[in-house]
């Protein structure tokens, strides 16, 4: 059993604890600035869960391929272990700096610096391996990834937990199905299994991962949208920069002029594009602009 020192480059910088009497300092902000920082938490936590959810499953599957190959099962190649290295992308970087600048004394910045310590010594020792893989050096490389995986994924696992936390809080859940899959296929890999191994012996993504993301947000917002007959309860299931997708209870025309006001962030103005029963989608007659559809969503002026 390899111990964390075995691990290649273990010099991570130490996070700082945060006790009680620095929470409560951070708690006696003022009421406007602390609903505006929540506000903006939540546009943040909205944006990063998705791209955290990819980077997690490239975690489970190069985790699953360096434990298959330090246990000496499956057919996983060189090739494989390359295809799922995991790359952040800017927008997990930018939310990442967010989140460093919105609280920067919380469980969330904590387990955020250790999900970007841990995976980058992961990463590190990936490349090691797939590097020096040759000769009777292959099982002993592949171990000290496999073990760099395992604590990879354990702090991936924390990261999105406490992402969902505050998604819940706000009735911005994601979908439970799709976070207890990937945080089961973590906790498989943070125990040294392979959970990804297909009936070919190599790793294979998820057909709920393989499909292509597109720059739509699903959320589940309650919302109020307002026409010319009145107004109705409504659920905003999905946006983009130009549109919202809605669930709603009574039929509206195509062509109808709407409202949709999601209290307290802001009221948005569109027009009704497609209908049908339950369902609806609108045009907005001013886009969202912005990095990410939601961030701009939640930071737009009310």
């Amino acid at each position: 059993m390899l111990a964390d020192r075995d691990l290649p480059y273990t010099r991570v910088p130490r996070i700082e604890r945060f006790d009680a009497d620095d929470l409560a300092d951070l708690a006696r902000l003022d009421k406007h600035a602390s609903d505006d920082c929540d506000r903006r938490l939540l546009a943040v936590a909205v944006v990063l869960y998705p791209s955290v959810v990819r980077i997690a499953v490239l975690v489970a599957a190069s985790g699953t391929a360096a434990n298959a190959r330090a246990a000496g099962v499956g057919a996983c190649t060189t090739r494989t272990l390359l295809r799922f290295y995991p790359r952040e992308d800017s927008q997990l970087l930018k939310a990442s700096v967010r989140i460093r600048h919105l609280v920067p004394m919380s469980p969330l910045r904590q387990v955020m610096e250790e999900f970007h310590q841990h995976l980058g010594l992961a990463k590190q020792a990936h490349l090691t391996a797939v590097t020096e893989s040759f000769g009777t050096a292959d099982r002993v490389q592949y171990a000290v990834a496999a073990k760099a995986w395992q604590h990879a994924a354990g702090r991936t696992r924390a990261f999105l937990v406490e992402l969902q936390k505050i998604l819940q809080l706000d009735q911005v859940a994601p979908s439970q199905d799709e976070h207890d899959s990937v945080t089961c296929l973590l906790t498989d890999v943070e125990a040294g299994r392979h959970p990804m191994l297909d009936g070919t012996g190599d790793v294979s993504l998820p057909d709920a991962f393989n499909r292509r993301q597109t720059d739509r947000v699903r959320v589940c917002l309650p919302a109020v949208m307002i026409t010319a007959e009145g107004e109705q309860s409504v659920i905003v299931r999905d946006l983009s920069a130009t549109g919202l997708g809605l669930d709603l209870a009574r039929h509206l025309a195509v062509d109808t002029a709407v409202v949709v006001r999601v209290a307290p962030l802001l009221s948005l103005e569109g027009v009704v594009v497609w209908s049908e029963i339950g369902r609806a989608g609108v045009r907005l007659s001013v886009p969202l602009t912005g990095g990410n559809p939601f961030y701009a969503f939640c930071i737009r002026p009310k």
